[in-house]
Parts: structure tokens; sequence; C-alpha cells
């Protein structure tokens, strides 16, 4: 599925490099944005250790929830955070992945919105000191 994404996002991207950038509203590139990221979360679902996997959980239905009206914006900024928190503190691939799409997911939907309170990871062993 996210193959078929791709390809419409590049066939979309193509038309757009002929318009005038002036003429596409911003907002609808973030919807796009929105959606690949949300497409990519999915995907890294299943990988996904049990604490990222169940924030993240919370977060598709905060997401849902926003959609339908039920749940104030605010609140929904809050579960990526912590979703965002959950898969920045977890090692491995899979997480990182996540991470990066939560990120770029929190800036399409909260562009104007101050970066997460994140706690920087533990060193791991054998890592030199930033």
């Amino acid at each position: 599925m996210l193959a078929v994404m791709l390809d419409r996002f590049e066939a979309l991207a193509a038309r757009l490099g002929a318009v005038d950038a002036r003429a596409v509203p911003v907002s609808e590139l973030a919807d796009l944005r929105a959606a690949l990221n949300l497409l990519r979360l999915r995907e890294a679902r299943a990988s996904l250790p049990a604490a990222p996997g169940a924030a993240l959980d919370a977060t598709f239905a905060a997401i849902a929830a926003e959609a339908r009206g039920a749940l104030p914006r605010a609140s929904l900024l809050q579960r990526l955070d912590a979703a965002l928190a959950a898969c920045a503190a977890e090692p491995g691939r899979a997480a990182r992945r996540a991470a990066v799409s939560l990120s770029g997911l929190r800036l399409a939907l909260f562009p104007g919105a101050p970066p997460p309170a994140l706690s920087a990871p533990a060193p791991q062993h054998g890592s030199l000191p930033a």
C-alpha cells in the first residue's frame, strides 16, 4: 500500500512542479505529509515493542477521535508527544523509524507547536559521549 501511495505522491509532485508554488495551499501539502507519515506508522506498528506500540495505538485512536471532533487538538498533541517519547526511548531501527514518522506527523499537524520535551537517551555501551 505504501508503494502505491508513494507512486501517487510522485505523480502529484511532478504536477506540482509545473504549477506555481504560490497556487498550492501549504495546508494541502501538510495533509499529504501527515497521510504519508500515518501510513508509515501503520506499517511500523507490527515491529514495535509493547510500550511504544501501545503508545502508537493510543495515538491512532486520538487522531481518529480528533478527526470526529471528539478530542481537543491539544490532547492529540499530548498523545503524539507521548508516543514520540516512547519510541525515542526504545533502541532499535523500528522504533527509530516510528519516531521519525511521528515527528513528521507532528510537524504536519502542528507546525507552530514548540518542540516536544524529550529526555536524552542513555548512551549505549561502547558509544562515544556527545
